[in-house]
Parts: C-alpha cells; structure tokens; sequence
C-alpha cells in the first residue's frame, strides 16, 4: 500500500481530525485551567501540529511490521517506538514552550503536566497506529478482491478458450478425420480416439465451477487432449513423462497444463518437418512443485501465431493466486524450448 498521505482526500480529512482536536484542546485548558486564550492556542497548536507530523513515522512502523507473525518481536517494535514517538514529542513541547516562555519574558506560561501529557501521548499514538492498521488491513481486503475479480475473469477466458477450442470446427474436423482415416486401417485406434474425445468434453463441461483440481486428475485430462493430437500427428511426436508420486495429490489451478500443451501442438508440431520429442517431468523441490515441459522445435517450421492465451495468462493466473511474479519461466536455446512452472504446496 502506498503512503496514505499521498492520497489527497486522506491528507484533507487527516488534517480535519486534527483540527478537531486543536479546537477540543482550546476549550479544555480555556474552561478547565488557568490559561488564558491566546496560551490554550498556541500550547494546542504545538502539541497537535507536532504529534500529526510525528504521524508520518507512525506509518511506516505499522506498514513494515503489519506483516511480522512473530507477536513478541511486533509488539517489541511497537512499544519501543512508541516511547520514541511519545519522548520526542514530549520533548519538543518541552523545549518550545520553554523558549516562548523565555521569549515572552514570562507573558505566556504553558500549562504543563507531564503525566497528563504522556498520557495523551500514548492515547494518540495508539490511536494512530490503529487508524493506520486498518487502512492496511481495508487497503488488502479491497486488492484481494480486486484480485479475486480478475482471476475469476481469467478462469472464465481460459475456459471459454479451451472449450472453443474443443467445439471449434476445424480441431473436430481434424479429430474426426483422423478417426476415419483409422477406421479403414486400425478400428482400436479409431476407437481409443472417440473415446479420449468424449472424455475431454465431458471433462471440459464438468469443470464449471471448479477452481483447483489434484495434479493427478488435471495430468489425466490434459494427457487425454495431448493423446488425440499424438493420434493426429502419429510419429510426429514422441511423449516421456516423469512425474513423482507425490505430485500427483497437490491441488493446482484447473486447466494450468493444456494450454502450455497446446502451445506445443501449435507452435512446434503443427509447422514442423522433423519428430517433435515433448518430455513432461514434475517433482516436488522446497514446497514447491516443479513442472517442466521440454520440446524441440524446427527452426525452419513456419511460426504460427497464437491467440495469447498460453503462456501470458498462465503467468498471470499464477501471479494472481498465489500473489508471486516468479512461478513461471521459460527459454529458447540450440533448437529447445524448456518450460517451467512452479506451484506452492502448501497453498
């Protein structure tokens, strides 16, 4: 969260406050001591001004130790700061209201008591930082739904583009040419192939209001799609895979891996010339599970355009659940495009 002092309509009813409390103090030493007008002003304007500057540090100690799980060491920093604050502040008024006093030759004498003072002190520092951890903690709650606006919004669009691509006419069209290029020369092949079409509609469908899916089940469905390209493209590709047994139970966002297989299939399978070797590797590394996809491709292949739904709205689902920029990387080098994508176990 940004300073809230940069924020104009902040400043403006930050200020407001304190005018409140400079005339509030006004009334109290004018009715209740023996302070005269014109002390009651000036000692109400010191004390004030001087703590709502002080606010400024107020802020910064609340922002840097919002997120600080260790409670004795927060609340450590928050009370040795705040006897800073309150000292400082103390201080100041001290010396001030001394020097207004000498300056004066005695004309203006301040009422003081240092225990009503701290007092207050301490009743305005912890209001602060109260005012400043719930504009945090309101600041996170509005991002977080934000944040959860727009992953639903890309969740939506990821769907709505891998269900276009299953009832697109052009991949049933192939689909469906394949299975009758099959049935003259291989029946079981033919067969195998409806079925793994029948089982990504129906998986696609299903997945309406799902957010996270088992490793295990979204490897399945993503597979069953890749196995209707391989049936496709025939020796075109060959497919190895090495995936832990322990990945399989990690809950990952639903349909995370199709697109990524479906880049493969567009951009290095479609346009090539030359046998498209697709390794798929998953294993778990420091709470995190590591999804690798490796691919040759034929420098020589015509590139085909995408439609950007792959690897730029991955990334940007994956920044978005799990409030990290770093969970996907990605390189082209000697004719080999090597994909990793990083997933929080314990999420």
């Amino acid at each position: 969260m940004k300073n809230p002092f940069l924020n104009r309509k902040f400043s403006i009813s930050y200020a407001i406050v304190w005018v409140v409390f400079i005339i509030s103090q006004i009334a109290v030493l004018s009715l209740f001591t023996n302070a005269n007008v014109l002390t009651a002003i000036i000692q109400s304007l010191l004390s004030n001004i001087s703590f709502a500057i002080l606010g400024l540090g107020i802020w910064f100690v609340v922002k840097y130790n919002l997120g600080n799980n260790n409670i004795v060491q927060t609340i450590t920093v928050f009370l040795i700061s705040g006897i800073i604050v309150i000292g400082l502040w103390m201080g100041f008024n001290f010396i001030i209201q001394n020097l207004i006093f000498k300056l004066s030759i005695g004309s203006i004498s301040f009422v003081n008591h240092p225990l009503y003072q701290f007092v207050i002190g301490v009743f305005l520092y912890i209001i602060m930082v109260l005012i400043f951890r719930l504009l945090i903690l309101f600041h996170k709650y509005g991002e977080k739904a934000k944040s959860e606006e727009v992953l639903q919004k890309l969740v939506t669009e990821t769907r709505l583009n891998a269900l276009k691509a299953y009832i697109n006419p052009h991949f049933l069209f192939n689909s469906l040419n394949s299975v009758n290029a099959l049935i003259s020369s291989d029946q079981e092949k033919a067969r195998e192939m409806l079925i793994n079409l029948s089982d990504y509609f129906r998986y696609s469908l299903k997945q309406k209001d799902i957010q996270f899916v088992s490793f295990e089940e979204e490897i399945h469905y993503t597979l069953t799609y890749f196995k209707i390209e391989q049936q496709r493209f025939g020796e075109k590709i060959i497919f190895k895979d090495d995936i832990c047994e322990d990945c399989k139970i990690v809950q990952v966002p639903v349909m995370i891996l199709q697109p990524l297989f479906e880049n493969i299939i567009k951009h290095a399978v479609a346009e090539s010339l030359v046998t498209i070797n697709v390794i798929f590797k998953a294993n778990i590394i420091d709470g995190l599970l590591n999804v690798e996809l490796i691919n040759n491709y034929d420098k020589d292949g015509i590139p085909k355009k995408g439609t950007g739904i792959g690897l730029s709205t991955t990334s940007e689902r994956l920044a978005i659940i799990y409030e990290r920029k770093d969970l996907i990387e990605y390189s082209k080098k000697d004719e080999l495009f090597k994909l990793i994508i990083k997933i929080p176990v314990d999420f």
